[in-house]
């Protein structure tokens, strides 16, 4: 954290000392080491921080993470569900000024819920009209929310914090093509084992070309 006081246009806050230091050892703990973080200064519903963690060892991929949309609830029932920070990842580095736009995405992503009334979760949809195709997504028609997994599976990808007295789990945004949708909003357990069987490795990167596309095999 900078120090740097963010007025809110909205009238949501944030996590407290505490829990925002929790959270900030868990990104380190389980997605790497953060090298950049970019800081949201005018917000609205919840102030959220981007973690832009650059790849290193057998872990090559970018990766951005969330750290502050689970301070609030969206708008669920179900308290397993009700708070998530969103994680994206990226194949090659980017530049510096595509690290600003990717933060900014994903911060704009964070708003969604508390403006629509809606939430996150597994199999969740975004489509290209909710995000900017043609700057920073132009092979991908939307996005597919997964529960992250680390290595100890998906069952540790969440974060107790004392402070706020709640649960925070962590999501993956997939990208996905038109034909891909299909099977998403028909059985989205379905797409997943096959994205698994399929690309169990490169999956969630977001510039990952998919030869085997449903219905192309």
């Amino acid at each position: 954290m900078d120090g740097t006081p963010r007025p809110a246009f909205g009238f949501f806050g944030g996590y407290d000392d505490g829990d925002h230091g929790k959270m900030s050892r868990y990104i380190t703990r389980n997605f790497g080491k953060t090298d950049f973080v970019f800081f949201e200064r005018m917000y609205r519903y919840v102030l959220v921080d981007v973690n832009c963690i650059p790849g290193e060892g057998e872990r090559g991929h970018y990766t951005f993470v969330t750290n502050g949309m689970g301070s609030e609830e969206m708008f669920v029932d179900d308290p397993e569900r009700s708070r998530v920070e969103l994680a994206l990842y990226l194949s090659n580095a980017p530049e510096k000024e595509q690290i600003k736009a990717y933060s900014s995405f994903l911060i704009n992503c964070t708003k969604n819920p508390f403006e629509d009334e809606t939430f996150f979760a597994e199999g969740h949809t975004m489509e290209e009209n909710e995000y900017n195709k043609e700057t920073l997504f132009p092979y991908y028609d939307g996005f597919v929310f997964r529960q992250t997994r680390t290595r100890k599976g998906r069952a540790d990808a969440k974060v107790n914090l004392p402070f706020l007295n709640a649960t925070v789990r962590f999501l993956d945004l997939i990208p996905v093509y038109r034909e891909e949708f299909t099977l998403i909003h028909k059985d989205s357990k379905a797409f997943f084992a096959w994205l698994d069987k399929e690309y169990p490795d490169t999956a969630k990167f977001v510039d990952v070309k998919r030869e085997k596309r449903l219905g192309k095999d």
